[in-house]
């Protein structure tokens, strides 16, 4: 059995060095790319990336069948949708901001529409198998898990509020990237200064709680 992370590839940094990048974590306008996506995947089991929905299915389909325990998915969402690929805004007003890339979106709609492909890799599952999407607010309306549970016919986990990312650094250099930490009100601790998703970083991202789900049994 094996725990596999599908990382989104579709981000890459906006940033010409490591004191860009620290200057725009300074200023509260950063937001994870690819490099920190795969950095949370390589170190939760096996890692492969995808930049669009076809692309997760293919890595899916590389998977011995029924070796998948648990499958999770790293990358940029909102209570309706996911996005392996996009462009990173890091300049105000509108940063931190994300602008998904069509071709990388998946919601109800894609997944409807590719019910037939999902078909072909749901014997890669083990029995009982579940699936997280390790994304902001992707629990937070349950349409989203509803859709995934349905195409894959697998428990399906999100969370709520946003999840973090730790970059750790020091002077102009970084030093480390790529752990992600959640827990509730996490958001409003951060804001208030009162935490750092450092604070709450994990090794593993299935070490995170997600505070939201939808199952297909009883």
């Amino acid at each position: 059995m094996a725990n596999v992370v599908i990382w989104a590839s579709g981000y890459p940094s906006v940033f010409a060095n490591d004191a860009a990048e620290i200057k725009s974590l300074n200023a509260g306008t950063w937001s994870p790319a690819t490099k920190d996506f795969k950095a949370a995947a390589t170190s939760s089991g096996v890692a492969l990336g995808a930049a669009t929905f076809g692309d997760l299915l293919k890595q899916i389909g590389t998977q011995r069948v029924g070796s998948i325990d648990k499958l999770g998915i790293i990358a940029h969402s909102n209570s309706k949708m996911i996005g392996l690929a996009g462009k990173i805004i890091t300049t105000p007003p509108q940063a931190p901001d994300v602008l998904f890339t069509p071709s990388g979106l998946i919601d109800t709609s894609v997944l409807k529409a590719n019910a037939a492909a999902v078909a072909k890799v749901k014997d890669r599952f083990a029995a009982n198998a579940s699936i997280v999407l390790f994304s902001c607010n992707a629990g937070a309306d349950i349409s989203l898990l509803i859709g995934f549970q349905t195409a894959f016919d697998l428990d399906c986990y999100g969370f709520n509020d946003h999840v973090q990312t730790c970059t750790n650094f020091s002077g102009a250099m970084i030093t480390s990237r790529g752990q992600m930490a959640y827990a509730p009100n996490l958001s409003s601790l951060v804001a208030a200064g009162l935490a750092t998703p450092c604070t709450y970083a994990k090794n593993s991202v299935w070490q995170l709680q997600p505070d939201a789900g939808f199952f297909s049994r009883t």
